[in-house]
């Protein structure tokens, strides 16, 4: 145990956590004292200003809403509105005194900018005239109103659903004619954007618990310690409250002396202290890296390189990491002299081949972004990737000529993806299916590992969207059915089927230009190990490609 303790304290994480602890002691006593002077005088100042902002743009808003009001309830009196309520609908006078009614809205309407749309609704003909002709948008709104008994609904009221929200106001002339008015919510919605944005705000619009519109749900406080503080308007006749999110991180841009005399303080300690780790880092883990890249760069198979001795002291798990690429490239170098040395029978040089597709650009980045993790700190991820590639390469330096577990090439292939997902952050969607009955089952090494590499690296064609991969191993009907599914591009339609002994891949012309030489390996040796009782099934639905391996009868292969 003691020995345990004395090798962890020996390593960089440790290092690392001690310099992160003195900074952090330092940064909290600092920024405490500061931050709590700074913000006890400056938050009503700063939030004084927004509030006020935002209380004009609501009365500015209610005013306009009053004066819409205003003229409505007017204009339901007008004389042509009654007299369209109580004319008969089939005559030309009807008609007329509607062209009226039409124009006297339209003439009236552009001097309230804050209105979108004016319906008239006469239900005895259930005639809809809408003012302007495009905002017929609001019609589907008005009658999931009604339907939910809004017909005798007083006073401004919000109507809608997510994406279409309204402010709805009705005036009954009689018992059949209804004038409807509108304002856009999308509309307000985008001018409190506007407002926010521009003030680097969230915000939102509520009615009740429910938000309407907004950039998020607000859980901010009114303590001076919160990084966030909620400042709110309601309307005075309507259920609906605008809200904005002021960061309180604003209060510091307040105070510039506070701020200036916190950041120059905070900048010489971490400068310093930067300095000193960053030169420990390079010393010890940096410099070594860059070792382990470039004999990683010059090793092309042609000569025997020479083996990796770093110059000083380094840290153990870079030194696990030297260790292992030495021992991986004599593993090559003797595996390149097998390989082109002897002349196996086709069995044995399908195996070998296996060996000769160790992929350096693998490898390659692989380590780079290892480089990549250490650089920025991120060593946990670094050492967890190392970790995943020394078994990766362990496993292809390992690989002899006999039969291997299912179980084990699952786990191999894990470890594989495992390291695509730390290259690919968030681009990755793995999905395993393993039924463990199946772990005991006999097959040839590497017989799925290039199907789910030849899935990422041709399906993995644009970095931009989600790729989708999915391994499955399950029984069906006394069988082994191993595949490999993903969103990739598909395969052409003469590598699409099911092949078996009955149905053949056909050789090209030029077999120095297939495209799917992997393919055709895994389907002779399939024939090879299982003859009559395995097939190779390829598919693609124009959305999934999928290869599915199938082995009849598959307890008689297990171990």
């Amino acid at each position: 145990m003691k020995q345990r303790i004395r090798n962890f304290c020996r390593t960089i994480r440790f290092k690392m956590l001690i310099i992160l602890l003195a900074f952090l002691m330092v940064y909290v006593v600092t920024v405490s004292y500061f931050l709590y002077d700074t913000l006890q005088s400056t938050q009503s100042k700063i939030l004084s200003p927004y509030q006020d902002m935002l209380d004009l743009y609501v009365e500015q808003l209610e005013n306009s809403l009053e004066d819409i009001d205003s003229w409505m309830r007017n204009f339901s009196g007008d004389f042509d509105v009654n007299m369209m309520a109580i004319q008969d609908e089939k005559t030309d006078r009807y008609t007329l005194t509607k062209y009226q009614v039409r124009y006297d809205i339209h003439r009236n309407r552009p001097g309230y900018s804050t209105l979108d749309a004016v319906y008239v609704y006469d239900k005895r003909n259930e005639s809809l005239m809408m003012i302007p002709d495009d905002c017929d948008h609001f019609e589907p709104l008005v009658y999931d109103f009604w339907n939910e008994g809004g017909w005798e609904s007083e006073g401004w009221t919000v109507i809608g659903e997510e994406g279409k929200y309204a402010l709805f106001r009705q005036y009954i002339v009689n018992n059949s004619v209804y004038i409807m008015v509108f304002v856009d919510l999308n509309k307000i919605s985008e001018e409190l954007r506007e407002i926010a944005l521009g003030n680097h705000m969230d915000w939102n619009i509520c009615t009740g618990e429910k938000v309407l519109c907004g950039t998020e749900q607000f859980s901010a406080s009114k303590s001076i310690f919160s990084r966030s503080h909620t400042l709110e308007k309601s309307f005075r006749n309507i259920d609906m409250t605008f809200h904005f999110l002021v960061n309180i991180r604003e209060l510091w841009r307040k105070n510039i002396y506070s701020v200036l005399f916190l950041t120059v303080s905070l900048l010489v300690l971490f400068v310093v202290g930067w300095t000193l780790a960053f030169y420990t880092i390079r010393r010890r883990l940096l410099m070594p890296l860059d070792l382990l890249i470039k004999g990683m760069q010059n090793f092309d198979g042609d000569e025997k390189p020479e083996k990796l001795v770093p110059s000083g002291r380094i840290e153990g798990e870079m030194a696990f990491a030297i260790d292992t690429f030495n021992d991986m490239v004599s593993q090559i170098w003797n595996d390149r002299i097998l390989i082109y040395e002897e002349k196996l029978e086709n069995q044995k040089l399908v195996i070998q081949n296996l060996h000769s597709q160790i992929d350096p650009h693998f490898f390659s980045n692989t380590l780079n972004l290892i480089y990549n993790l250490i650089a920025i700190n991120r060593n946990d991820v670094a050492k967890k990737a190392l970790i995943l590639l020394s078994s990766y390469y362990r496993f292809m330096c390992n690989l002899d000529r006999k039969l291997i577990s299912l179980k084990k090439e699952i786990d191999f292939i894990c470890n594989y993806l495992e390291i695509m997902k730390l290259r690919f952050p968030e681009k990755l969607d793995i999905q395993l299916s393993f039924d463990e009955t199946l772990g005991k089952l006999k097959i040839p090494p590497m017989l799925l590992q290039p199907l789910v590499e030849n899935s990422i690296k041709y399906g993995f064609v644009n970095r931009s969207q989600l790729f989708h991969l999915t391994l499955s191993a399950r029984t069906e009907d006394g069988a082994a059915v191993l595949s490999v599914e993903d969103s990739g591009k598909g395969f052409p339609e003469e590598f699409r089927g099911t092949f078996d002994q009955n149905h053949t891949f056909e050789v090209p012309d030029n077999p120095e230009s297939d495209n799917h030489v992997g393919l055709r390996n895994i389907y002779q040796r399939l024939l090879m190990y299982y003859g009559e009782d395995a097939s190779l099934k390829i598919d693609w639905n124009g959305e999934w490609s999928r290869v599915e391996i199938k082995i009849r009868d598959w307890e008689k292969y297990a171990l």
